[in-house]
């Protein structure tokens, strides 16, 4: 049986449902009393009014239950269940015992460990065969080497290739005019324009007051925010009387600007969580199921639920073409969607330093090449800011995020993409099949790279922390193999229809080329700089060097690939002479987005409240002024980007294999510093 706890009515707090409210989310030991903030939080679905909680008897929830009109309590899982397959086509039942979306790697059992050894094995395995063929065989090391850059030369290509396209798709969104077509779409289809909702949670912990405010303010120049927008701000309760006072303000200030706007406290320390975002977004979820639940369970499908970060700046107009591109599908595709906008890092470009500015490159590149290669790439995955139907989240082979990961965006993707594959076994169909979907909405989301207010040392040194927790990203390249094997395992290799085993071999190739393949290749980088080191060392001080260079080297070369020997110089000379035409093909990428972003193309610049001016002015680039800027990038690619890799990919991977080997999802998850 549950334990009920009795609640206290707190009414010092703020209380209104129309303009904003303090959620109490803190769940309290047995046989202990508990203060709620709000009497908001006593009331049912029906209106009732409610005197306790009820704790639901699995740890992994622990949340209330909720009374129906019926007047049996259900937790708000079952709640989901009960009002989630009416907004899929069919009303289908797509529970099962068995669902493979609430299985994750931190399970018992031997294919949950053999997945969560399988990066460590696969990376570890390979630098031990780079460093005993550099030992014993250069030829065979050489042979490794080429091979390997090859593969991670094509990857960087199609990134540089596919990132231009997906500049120019951006661009033209850009010059869209999305509140001319919403008003045409609301002309044409009043009733599906009525219904639309947008619910955004925003996760945060310990981030700057200020920050917040330039985020909801952000938010309030959407035409239509005080009729479709509800905000979630999901605070962590660790933050103390701090947290809940800043929330407060911040409702207070911007109460008037949203359809509504509220807090939710999530509490530390739950069983089987990690703290982090997705526990926080799960936590939030479960107030926007109680909170939403009787108000939009007709349209579900029609009501999209944003994640996104406390420093993200959506586009004004995103919410409208994320509402019209939803709504120009079918009921079923539109319950099964998920949007990604391309994340640009590049709120503090010019104040961070060079290895910082590297990274944001390398972000904005893959999330756009992603995005817009999606037809020949393969899948992109959601990241940072994202959404999704609240249809899909109620799934209940969704039922929100998971709390014990790191990665949220990532695995929330992954965690949907199964589910479709499992639900489709309800239908009359012969093989599954996934049905979920990326789409892009290339309108971007601004936020910030890692900055700290104590100098460039110590942002550095927070650029390594966060590297460490992007890095724990890995896990999601174990959960994927296993919830693979789990549907073989089920259904058999040939009950997967072949668009599943091809979206899924595409997630697993994407995960080990950003996780894996990238980090064996800077350790094989290292190594071969080293092993080039002690030779010209030895040539230099045999007085042989010279010779080498103006005779045997063209001699090798003119000689071409028909001899191992040649084959060798000529690989070798490849992979050198590669180098600059790659580097500027990505600086070329990132100096067309970086100049669009400082001269306020990106995005419209945020009005002070006092006196109605931008509070960063746009930057008018003449022509010294864009080539010092092209200069700076091409100085980061050649001269930095190496060894970013090394310093925020290669050690980062290399803790985060061993340790999810070693001690599965459990990993302290760090906040970032962002400016002040």
């Amino acid at each position: 049986m549950a334990s009920h706890i009795p609640l206290v009515q707190n009414t010092e707090e703020v209380n209104d449902d129309k303009e904003g409210s303090v959620k109490d989310s803190t769940i309290a030991p047995e046989d202990s009393t508990v203060a709620s903030d709000t009497a908001d939080s006593e009331v049912s679905f029906d209106g009732t009014e409610q005197d306790a909680w009820a704790l639901d008897e699995s740890p992994l929830l622990r949340q209330r239950f909720l009374a129906m009109k019926s007047g049996e309590p259900r937790s708000p899982k079952e709640s989901a269940m009960a009002w989630t397959t009416s907004s899929f086509d069919g009303g289908e039942d797509h529970t099962s015992a068995d669902s493979t979306g609430s299985k994750n790697i931190s399970v018992e059992g031997r294919l949950a460990w053999a997945c969560r050894q399988f990066p460590a094995v696969s990376l570890f395995g390979s630098m031990v065969v780079f460093f005993l063929a550099a030992t014993f065989s250069q030829k065979v090391f050489l042979g490794l080497l080429s091979l390997l850059t090859a593969h991670v030369y094509c990857w960087i290509a199609t990134l540089a290739i596919f990132g231009l396209i997906g500049v120019y798709k951006m661009r033209s969104a850009l010059a869209t005019d999305w509140e001319a077509r919403w008003d045409a779409f609301a002309t044409e289809n009043p009733k599906d324009a009525s219904v639309v909702k947008h619910i955004l949670i925003l996760p945060n912990y310990k981030e700057d007051e200020n920050m917040l405010g330039d985020t909801l303010d952000n938010l309030a120049r959407f035409k239509y925010a005080r009729e479709q927008l509800h905000v979630v701000l999901a605070m962590e309760a660790r933050e103390g009387s701090a947290g809940r006072h800043k929330a407060e303000r911040l409702i207070a200030g911007h109460k008037h600007c949203f359809a509504n706007i509220f807090a939710t406290f999530h509490p530390e320390n739950l069983p089987g969580e990690t703290a982090g975002k997705s526990a926080n977004c799960q936590w939030a979820f479960r107030e926007v199921q109680r909170e939403y639940a009787q108000k939009f369970e007709a349209f579900l499908d029609k009501v999209f639920l944003t994640v996104g970060d406390a420093d993200s700046l959506w586009h004004p107009q995103y919410f409208l073409a994320l509402a019209l591109s939803g709504l120009a599908m079918s009921k079923e595709e539109r319950s099964w969607g998920m949007w990604q906008s391309p994340v640009l890092l590049l709120r503090n470009y010019l104040t961070v330093p060079g290895p910082i500015r590297v990274s944001g490159y390398a972000a904005f590149c893959f999330e756009m090449a992603g995005l817009a290669g999606q037809k020949y790439l393969g899948t992109h995955l959601t990241y940072s800011a994202y959404s999704l139907t609240l249809a899909l989240a109620n799934h209940p082979l969704v039922d929100g995020w998971d709390a014990d990961v790191i990665a949220e965006d990532h695995h929330m993707f992954c965690k949907c993409v199964f589910a479709s594959i499992s639900s489709s076994a309800t239908e009359s169909t012969t093989k599954l099949t996934p049905k979920v979907k990326l789409n892009p909405i290339y309108l971007p989301v601004v936020s910030y790279m890692v900055e700290s207010s104590k100098g460039w040392l110590d942002s550095l040194r927070a650029r390594f922390q966060q590297a460490r927790r992007h890095s724990q990203g890995v896990a999601e390249l174990a959960y994927t193999l296993y919830q693979y094997c789990q549907l073989i395992k089920r259904v058999g290799f040939r009950g997967l229809s072949a668009q599943a085993h091809y979206m899924v071999l595409c997630i697993i190739w994407k995960m080990n080329t950003v996780h894996l393949t990238n980090t064996l290749h800077a350790f094989a980088v290292m190594l071969t700089s080293h092993c080039a080191v002690v030779k010209v060392t030895e040539m230099l001080y045999n007085n042989e060097f010279w010779t080498w260079f103006s005779s045997t080297l063209p001699q090798m070369l003119q000689e071409g690939p028909g001899s191992i020997d040649g084959l060798m110089y000529w690989c070798g000379t490849a992979i050198l002479g590669s180098f600059l035409p790659l580097s500027m093909m990505m600086a070329y990428t990132s100096y067309q987005v970086v100049k669009d972003s400082l001269e306020g193309k990106t995005l419209p610049p945020l009005v002070s409240k006092n006196d109605q001016r931008p509070t960063e002015k746009p930057m008018i680039l003449g022509k010294l002024q864009r080539a010092a800027l092209a200069g700076l990038i091409m100085f980061d690619y050649i001269v930095l980007a190496e060894n970013t890799v090394v310093i925020y990919g290669l050690i980062p991977e290399v803790l985060a294999c061993f340790s999810l080997a070693r001690f599965g999802n459990k990993f302290e998850y760090i906040v970032a510093a962002k400016p002040s």
